[in-house]
């Protein structure tokens, strides 16, 4: 047995439709109940007695005006407020029209919200022209009267309004009741997508003041009834490509924490520390074009925006996620039920989280969507963007989240709440000030947390090149931008073209490494930031040739002013074999020019002096206590 109570995606549902159809506007719950209100009597066409159509009136900002069915004439509002007599004279003035064209009018006013007392007497004394003679009769007829009707006008109203006192939830209830049984629905998903069709077919008819037939009706049905039959169908030979997307209780929330891919059921929970100014962002663009795309490096809270948005300002049965996109035939399957799906008028939001290679052809799929009745909302490492993003004629709108201080702050409340924190992290603007340039969130959370969800998200990333057929080439220019920015120096870009041997075009490669792993600028490659640049340097080396290795290939593309910092560093570094780089430096300076001699012998000087001090730290000490100069410590010459 279908249950006929209202749920949280009843109003969610509604919510959604209305927030796209008036662009988020302060009077969503007034225009919801109005809504409502006129759904459920339109079913009355149905009744042997009842009207042939319903005549729905208009719409003016996010206000319906009302309907009417032969000569009666009904109005529906709702208030947070107590209703007063004061607060029911608009209303009762918006009858004034209809009541002086036809005399046989009947008016009725359905209102939801807390009764006042002086209304709610009103009402329980027998309605309006029954309490005549009352202070509160007279009232009315003053407020009536100020707000320029006449006494014979005055009079009429009274005697022919009626005043009814409605609540949402009952609304709710009655609403499914009659739309499960009058169109003889026997599931819970097939109610709410009739509720949701109607609800966008009767803003459609509210603004044409379209009369309201039951032919119109089974219209609906129809069609909702069809595209359903359609779905069965679609699921049947495209499983896997597209699903509806579920909003379930997580109970391994605690791992949001930990690093783990956003799920809904993190964002459902409410760990996400909100970003209003990116979710304003994200609205404002869908608004300006049908298909957003958040771009970022990995871990930046792209998935995080996906759902917050999804969850706020889709519709739940609407709501759709990409699974695959590999083929030509798996995108021709999906779109031909997004086209079905789009027919019934129902606001789509499609989702595409992490547009990797599993959805590779997602652009394809975007591009033809942009043509529907319908949102698309894209989250996409910069790498792959670079990679699959082959867009022609497509309008994007491309949105770079990044990290603020205000977010910094909310999002170490969060971990704190959680007990996630380090200890040695005593507020949010140390470790945002530590992070530098450019803020990453996740380099800020891995601070926050010193935890290994950044080395394994890299990790992964990393074993991604190979599966996605990169040239083979990439991660060894990964591998020395990486290291040379651990040892203070970027990377000559016109050396690195010209010295590395290239499998694909190397403007295309570095491309695709640019904006995730390192910065392309003035004519050099750095580390993007030195937090993932330490990660990825010790990660491209574990069961790989020793760093020296590396350092000495880099050596060409060090440009002179940083070339005596890296080779000190090289050589100050522990994982660095000493002996093997000093012997490849000694081979490649002895046809290098004077100055860069130099600079390498300034490198090694640097070296020397630094182990100095290390090992006779004990000293220096001694000498700090007994208050003696350090350039005691070193010999004379």
């Amino acid at each position: 047995m279908l249950s006929h109570n209202s749920s949280p995606d009843d109003k969610r549902s509604v919510d959604a439709i209305l927030k796209a159809r008036f662009h988020g506007a302060a009077n969503i719950k007034g225009v919801r109940f109005q809504l409502l209100y006129s759904l459920l009597n339109a079913f009355r066409v149905y009744d042997s007695t009842g009207p042939e159509a319903i005549r729905l009136e208009g719409i003016e900002d996010a206000d319906l005006l009302g309907f009417r069915t032969s000569n009666d004439f009904i109005q529906a509002k709702s208030s947070i407020n107590p209703w007063t007599i004061k607060r029911l004279i608009p209303a009762l003035v918006s009858f004034r029209e209809p009541l002086r064209v036809d005399a046989t009018a009947r008016f009725f006013l359905a209102i939801e919200g807390p009764i006042g007392g002086d209304v709610r007497a009103l009402i329980e004394t027998g309605g309006l022209l029954s309490n005549a003679n009352s202070r509160r009769a007279r009232q009315l007829e003053r407020e009536l009267e100020t707000a320029g009707l006449s006494l014979t006008e005055i009079h009429r109203l009274l005697q022919a309004a009626t005043i009814l006192t409605v609540t949402e939830d009952a609304l709710w209830t009655d609403l499914r009741r009659v739309v499960t049984e009058t169109f003889e629905l026997g599931s819970e998903s097939g109610v709410d997508v009739h509720l949701a069709v109607l609800t966008a077919k009767f803003l459609d008819w509210a603004k044409d003041r379209r009369e309201v037939r039951r032919a119109d009706l089974e219209s609906v049905r129809h069609d909702v009834g069809k595209a359903l039959a359609l779905e069965g169908h679609f699921q049947a030979i495209g499983r896997g490509l597209i699903s509806r997307l579920e909003w379930k209780t997580d109970h391994a929330v605690a791992d949001f924490f930990d690093g783990k891919r956003t799920r809904p059921g993190h964002v459902l929970a409410g760990v996400d520390a909100r970003r209003d100014a990116w979710l304003d962002r994200i609205r404002l663009a869908l608004d300006k074009s049908r298909v957003c795309v958040l771009r970022a490096p990995s871990g930046q809270g792209k998935s995080a925006l996906l759902y917050r948005y999804a969850l706020e300002n889709g519709v739940p049965q609407d709501t759709y996620i990409l699974r695959r996109a590999e083929s030509h035939e798996e995108v021709a399957d999906t779109l031909q039920f997004l086209r079905n799906r789009a027919r019934l008028g129902a606001p789509i939001l499609l989702l595409i989280d992490d547009a990797d290679w599993r959805a590779r052809l997602w652009p394809e799929i975007a591009e033809a969507c942009a043509t529907l009745p319908l949102q698309v909302l894209i989250s996409t490492r910069t790498e792959d963007w670079y990679r699959f993003a082959k867009v022609t004629s497509l309008t994007v709108e491309v949105l770079e989240p990044s990290l603020d201080r205000d977010e910094a702050k909310r999002i170490f409340a969060s971990f704190q709440d959680a007990n996630r924190v380090h200890p040695s992290v005593d507020s949010a603007d140390y470790a945002f000030e530590r992070i530098g340039e450019p803020p990453l969130l996740l380099e800020y959370v891995y601070l926050l947390t010193h935890g290994k969800m950044l080395e394994e998200r890299l990790r992964e990333q990393v074993r991604a090149f190979q599966t996605a057929g990169d040239d083979p080439i990439k991660q060894q220019v990964l591998r020395m931008a990486s290291l040379a920015a651990t040892l203070g120096a970027d990377l000559s870009l016109e050396t690195l073209i010209r010295t590395v041997r290239w499998r694909d075009d190397p403007q295309d490669v570095l491309a695709s490494l640019a904006g995730e792993y390192v910065e392309i600028d003035d004519g050099v490659v750095r580390g993007l930031h030195w937090v993932r640049s330490q990660h990825l340097a010790a990660l491209l080396h574990e069961n790989y040739v020793n760093p020296a290795a590396t350092a000495l290939q880099c050596l060409a593309a060090i440009p002179h002013s940083a070339l005596s910092t890296f080779v000190a560093n090289a050589l100050s570094r522990p994982d660095v074999d000493r002996n093997a780089f000093l012997s490849g430096l000694m081979s490649w300076i002895a046809d290098r020019s004077l100055r860069e001699v130099l600079a390498t012998l300034d490198g090694i000087f640097e070296a020397g002096e630094r182990d100095y001090f290390v090992q006779n730290a004990h000293l220096f000490d001694e000498g700090k206590h007994l208050g003696t100069s350090a350039a005691a410590f070193f010999p004379r010459s």
